[in-house]
């Protein structure tokens, strides 16, 4: 009697340490965040706009979206998507590199890429079905880029010259370019715009 009544209140214990562990593995909480976070991370646009991209990714990305073009339609063995995924790899990585963008467009960008790069990387694995499929997405996913990303708008060098040269032309400088103008015009522009000056 005492031995069945240890084993049920042991029964009981156990069942319930069952439930005290196993449920909470059941909690969906932890999916639904990684679900909200990859909604979250989907690319958009920019209330509406595309983002700004800085030129050496604009550059780098229509590279990568040539290279792929001049490869339909498409390699015929694995050695041939090797190829060209270290081709695009390179492209990627110089994106990577020289890419100068900040903030939330540099952000999305990110976003962008985590389709891209993974899918790059399929075309080098060594399982040519992948390597087909990889190769097969990679055009649209590719062209994204020009759907939510734009070059970024550069101030030109006359506009630079000649609103240093309206104030330069004022007399109220000693012929050093103020922050002001530093600030608007691409460093490259300031010293031969104030050349032009004189």
């Amino acid at each position: 009697m005492i031995g069945q009544s240890i084993f049920q209140n042991g029964a009981r214990v156990a069942l319930l340490l069952c439930v005290v562990v196993l449920v909470p593995a059941c909690d969906h909480t932890e999916h639904e965040h990684v679900h909200d976070a990859e909604h979250a991370a989907a690319l958009r646009l920019n209330d509406g706009q595309r983002w700004p991209a800085d030129e050496s990714t604009v550059e780098g990305l229509h590279r990568m979206q040539r290279i792929i073009a001049d490869a339909a339609p498409g390699p015929t063995d694995l050695d041939g998507y090797r190829r060209l995924g270290a081709e695009l790899q390179q492209e990627h990585d110089t994106v990577i590199r020289e890419c100068t963008m900040q903030g939330p467009a540099h952000d999305m960008l990110h976003v962008f890429l985590a389709d891209v790069s993974p899918t790059i990387a399929e075309l080098q694995a060594g399982d040519e079905q992948a390597a087909r499929m990889a190769a097969q997405r990679l055009p649209g996913l590719l062209s994204a880029f020009d759907e939510y990303f734009e070059p970024e708008e550069e101030i030109p060098f006359v506009a630079c010259v000649d609103d240093i040269c309206k104030y330069m032309a004022s007399g109220q400088c000693d012929g050093v370019v103020p922050d002001e103008f530093r600030d608007q015009c691409d460093e490259q522009f300031l010293e031969p715009a104030s050349g032009a000056c004189n």
